[in-house]
């Protein structure tokens, strides 16, 4: 027990190292003898040491104790939070969706970070059924995470085409509506309807034309925009902004984009 407290002592002091140390001497003790703690208890230590490896920035050996204090019954979420932060910083994707599946198989879909990774690698892998099934269960948990509901707009427009997909979109920025990606998806719709006019009205030319396709190209303007202010590296973006303000005659605002 002093070798616990004097871990406690020296990571408050910041000597990660010496921390690291004497928690490992606490560990190796309580293998070695006949009345063990319990393995929670060792789980909460081996969760500390991971927090002294992860001060130090060592973030690979961070992930193998905090997998350890997993191991001995330490599940609490903080322990998984921390463990998604290092694999995150080790570009780990492979871990990071491992430890989704460990999170999701314990949390369920009351955790929806980790619920939302494996949803992303089940659109990556093309497995939509599945991609929809974990959302409806994030959903019914929580109604209220704007990103889901882009995700959900994601897998349907995949599967069912994007008028289907269109509401989602829209709930996601009714959530949240600075949500640079739910606002280019709703004007990805309005921007696609517009471009198909010509083939929708074939005899129609010049200014009829116009009429039918430049609503549409008004209605996704203030979507693009929104999301041109938020991600302006988003080259797709600014590409549909060009074609609008062209296709509008807003030649001022073709200038500053160009700029």
């Amino acid at each position: 027990s002093d070798y616990n407290t004097a871990g406690g002592d020296l990571y408050n002091n910041k000597d990660w190292d010496g921390a690291f140390d004497a928690w490992e001497i606490f560990c190796t003790i309580n293998d070695n003898i006949t009345h063990a703690m319990a393995d929670t208890v060792i789980g909460q230590v081996r969760f500390y040491q991971a927090l002294a490896m992860w001060q130090k920035g060592e973030n690979k050996s961070a992930v193998d104790y905090f997998a350890k204090a997993r191991a001995k019954g330490y599940c609490k979420k903080e322990c998984y939070d921390y463990a998604l932060v290092c694999l995150s910083a080790i570009n780990d994707e492979r871990g990071i969706i491992s430890l989704a599946r460990e999170a999701y198989s314990r949390f369920g879909a009351s955790e929806p970070q980790f619920v939302r990774v494996l949803i992303n690698d089940n659109i990556n892998n093309k497995e939509f059924d599945k991609a929809g099934k974990l959302l409806d269960e994030v959903i019914a948990e929580n109604d209220h995470d704007a990103e889901i509901f882009n995700l959900k707009g994601l897998v349907v427009e995949q599967k069912d085409g994007m008028e289907k997909a269109l509401p989602f979109y829209q709930k996601c920025i009714e959530l949240d509506p600075e949500n640079s990606q739910g606002h280019f998806n709703v004007g990805r719709y309005y921007y696609n309807e517009a471009t198909m006019v010509p083939e929708k009205f074939p005899r129609l030319s010049g200014r009829k034309l116009a009429e039918k396709a430049n609503p549409l190209y008004r209605n996704a303007l203030p979507h693009f925009e929104k999301a041109y202010e938020q991600d302006k590296s988003n080259e797709d973006v600014k590409n549909a902004l060009r074609n609008i303000y062209y296709k509008l005659g807003e030649g001022k605002k073709l200038q500053q984009i160009e700029k």
